[in-house]
Parts: C-alpha cells; structure tokens; sequence
C-alpha cells in the first residue's frame, strides 16, 4: 500500500508540474501574438511621440539625475548594452563556463532569456529602464510612445516605497511562485474531519488551498510600480503632447499594464490547475 501511496505521489507530482507548464503554453500563445500586433499598431504612430519624447525627457529633469537615453536597434545592440548594463567595480567576473554543471545550466537559461528581451527592445516591440545605470533603452524609431512610460520609472526612482517595490518584485517573482508551487504538490489535500496538528502544518495547509491566489499576489509590487510609471508618463505627457495624442498614450499603458494583470492570473491558473491535476492522480485510490 505504501509503494502504490509513493508511486501515486510521484505521478501526481510530475503530471502537476507538466500540466502547469502546458497551460502556461497555451495561455501564453493568444497573449503573445495579442501583444505582438498591438505593438505593429502602435509603432504606427511613431512619428507623433519621437520628438515630443524628447522635448519632455529635456524639460523632465532626468538628465540631470544621470539618467540617459539609449537608442537601440540591432546594429548596435552590443555597444548599447555595455553601456546599460557596465559594471562599476574592476572585479574579475567568472564566465558561464567556469561555474558547475547545475549552476552553469541556469546561468545559461537565464543570458538565453536576456538576449531574448533585449532583442525584442531592438527590434521594437519592448523598452526598458535598467535601474543600475540610470538607462532607457528603446528603439526611438519604431516605439517612441514607450518612452513616456520609461521616463515614468525613472523619475523618482530614489524614493523609499519605489524602492521597497523595485527590489521585493525582483524576490516575490523569483522565488515565491516555485515554493508555493512545490508546497502546493508535495502535500496532501486534507479532508475537513482532519484537523491541523501545528503551525507548520496549519500554514502549509493555508497554502496548498490558496495557491492560485497567493501566487497571483505576488505580482502586486509588480502591478503597483508599473501602474505608478504610468501615472508619471502622463504628467511628463501632459504639457508636450496634444490631447488626441495624450490619450494614445494613456491607451498604450493601460493596454502594458494589462499584460502584468493577465500574466498575474495566468500565473495562480496555471498553479491552481497544476495542484488540482495532482491532486486528482494522488487521491484517486484512496480508500
């Protein structure tokens, strides 16, 4: 009984995890071309925000606070990235190749996911503002109207509560989602007769039946600092755009700050699903 308990588990476990990754797949694919061709419409407007962009990072005072303005596209792809993303210590850095098998395979994964990034930032469809540096990187001729929204991470970035929000995103993504999920897989749904023994148990418990909604949660300081960028966007906006213009550019966000909404809920769908399949394999002979 208890080999055929193990063998269960197993079973459940794996399905889960492989369920989480199909369905993050499947969502993903209607997002991304969504996504995709909205991007296609708004560099259709180019030429309305280039200047004004400009006019309102001169007039913004971010200039002066050191922050600078990175036009890229894939011809300079390399040399701009230098410059974003230099390190300002003289200590020798370790290559990928220098580092064990384990850690050398996520270090891998993690500079595939970063060219991946940077190109879209190239070739227009994305742009960013790296905190380290001070720096916006964007394809000035293809994606102008991104510009705003970047100046709106920028300014004021030294405050305490954007702070707390920048450096808690970066964790909660990275780290939450993969314990609760690997809480949510490991143990086993408890029937409303049984009772809790201790606080371990009780919390674990909490977390296995909330899952979905806790890992939703964790995109919050995300959601929060790109809603507050947005905000920003339109007051540097304001005074150099037109108002047709103006509400392109309010559309644009609200349009950039959905795709953090959507990725929110497709992140506790996908957790939520994953335990639920795993529950269904684990459960179903027992007596």
């Amino acid at each position: 009984m208890e080999n055929q308990d193990f063998y269960n588990l197993s079973l459940g476990i794996a399905a889960g995890y492989a369920t989480k990754l199909a369905l993050g797949k499947a969502l993903s694919v209607p997002r991304r071309s969504i996504t995709k061709k909205y991007m296609l419409k708004a560099s259709q407007f180019n030429s309305l925000y280039a200047k004004p962009a400009m006019d309102a990072f001169e007039k913004s005072g971010l200039k002066e606070q050191g922050v600078s303005f990175l036009h890229m596209d894939e011809n300079n792809m390399q040399e701009v990235l230098k410059k974003a993303f230099v390190k300002k210590n003289n200590k020798k850095t370790k290559k990928i190749n220098d580092y064990n098998p384990i850690k050398r395979y996520f270090l891998k994964r993690r500079a595939k996911r970063f060219n991946k990034d940077m190109r879209h930032i190239a070739e227009g469809h994305n742009a960013a503002h790296v905190m380290k540096t001070s720096s916006i990187l964007l394809n000035t001729e293809k994606l102008s109207i991104a510009a705003f929204h970047e100046m709106g991470h920028a300014l004021n970035r030294n405050k305490p509560f954007r702070q707390f929000l920048v450096k808690s995103q970066a964790h909660l993504l990275k780290y939450f989602p993969p314990i609760i999920l690997a809480f949510g897989l490991a143990k086993n749904k408890k029937d409303k007769s049984e009772v809790s023994n201790n606080v371990f148990d009780k919390t674990t418990n909490f977390i296995k039946n909330n899952a979905g909604i806790l890992t939703s949660l964790c995109f919050v300081p995300t959601m929060t600092e790109e809603a507050i960028a947005s905000i920003n966007a339109f007051k540097i906006a304001k005074g150099v755009l037109n108002k047709p213009a103006l509400k392109k550019l309010c559309k644009y966000n609200a349009f950039c700050w959905s795709t953090y909404l959507t990725s929110a809920v497709f992140a506790g769908l996908t957790t939520a699903g994953a335990i639920y399949v795993r529950d269904k394999i684990v459960h179903s002979k027992k007596v």
